[in-house]
């Protein structure tokens, strides 16, 4: 088994969230703020309602559609939160309200995210994984511990980029830029550039998905996948790039939400991502609380990957 095949919905894929113990470091130590106050505008809308968009109408009948072939009892909770009505709520315009998400965020926020950890919360997931053939217990979330790491860099034409280093994706932006300083370019808008620049992307993705993971486990160095060494020869590579005929995927599009935010006093920046990987929530819900588990075990490996495969740009 080379990655993790389970169903959109199952339980297998459902790995622990940071975000309740994450929040724990900046709130208190950067921005100065508290539990209550962050999670205050949450609960009052999972308690109150809020009206839906057109887009959030639409991504909810996707889910909708997909998690409607799913007749597991594991599934039920989703469908009392999410379609208590026979159908996909809410037409655009119509107030929702999710009071157990009301519930569960209060007590997050009134126990600084620990319930979830090492709580009432925790005990619930465990159970509901035990029950559904998920791997996740109470003892790995009481494990979790939050990561104070040093960003990794780049200079890029007289810029510092800076991303966060493995086991994120932010190295494959440093090591895209490290190829094309490589190369030229005249204009922005020409179709060598914009070739370059996707091929470089593609590059720098190919070897990230064959060696970036915990960085504990990495078997090549930070280093050395930005050296410049790595980017002479990929860029050989980009060169050769754009002839044969390759494999396209399925269009797909983006959903998740991203923010970044800075203040003008104390220097701190915040680059945020809110994502449950796909689909809205995940359709085995604890039934108890109504807990989404984050869905990321879906791009696991659970022995060496193969070689990857991306499609070309021609």
């Amino acid at each position: 088994m080379q990655r993790n095949t389970a169903s959109r919905g199952g339980a297998i894929r459902q790995c622990s969230r940071g975000g309740a113990r994450g929040l724990g470091g900046p709130v208190s130590a950067v921005w100065q703020a508290t539990y209550d106050g962050c999670f205050a505008p949450a609960v009052s809308y999972a308690a109150e309602g809020y009206p839906a968009s057109p887009l959030l109408s639409r991504g909810w009948q996707r889910a909708y559609d997909v998690y409607s072939t799913l007749k597991g009892e594991e599934y039920q909770a989703w469908f009392k939160t999410f379609a208590p009505r026979g159908r996909a709520p809410p037409l655009p315009g119509e107030l929702v309200r999710l009071p157990e998400h009301a519930e569960t965020l209060a007590a997050i926020a009134e126990t600084n995210g620990d319930v979830f950890y090492r709580g009432e919360l925790a005990e619930t997931i465990d159970a509901f994984f035990r029950r559904y053939g998920g791997y996740l217990r109470k003892e790995d979330l009481d494990r979790f511990r939050v990561e104070w790491v040093e960003p990794i860099s780049t200079e890029y034409r007289g810029y510092e980029v800076w991303e966060l280093p493995p086991n994120g994706q932010g190295i494959v932006a440093l090591m895209a830029l490290n190829i094309l300083k490589g190369f030229d370019f005249d204009e922005k808008d020409a179709v060598l550039t914009y070739h370059r620049q996707i091929e470089a992307l593609k590059l720098a993705f190919e070897d990230a998905q064959r060696y970036v993971t915990d960085p504990k486990r990495m078997q090549v160095a930070v280093e050395e996948l930005l050296s410049e060494g790595w980017a002479a020869e990929k860029k050989e590579e980009d060169r050769r790039k754009g002839t044969g005929t390759f494999p396209v995927g399925s269009k797909r599009g983006g959903g998740t939400v991203y923010l970044a935010a800075a203040d003008g006093e104390g220097g701190n920046m915040v680059s945020l991502i809110q994502s449950n990987y796909r689909g809205l929530a995940q359709a085995s819900l604890c039934p108890v609380r109504v807990l989404p588990c984050i869905t990321g075990g879906a791009q696991f490996f659970l022995r060496s990957p193969p070689p990857p495969q991306l499609p070309g740009t021609g």
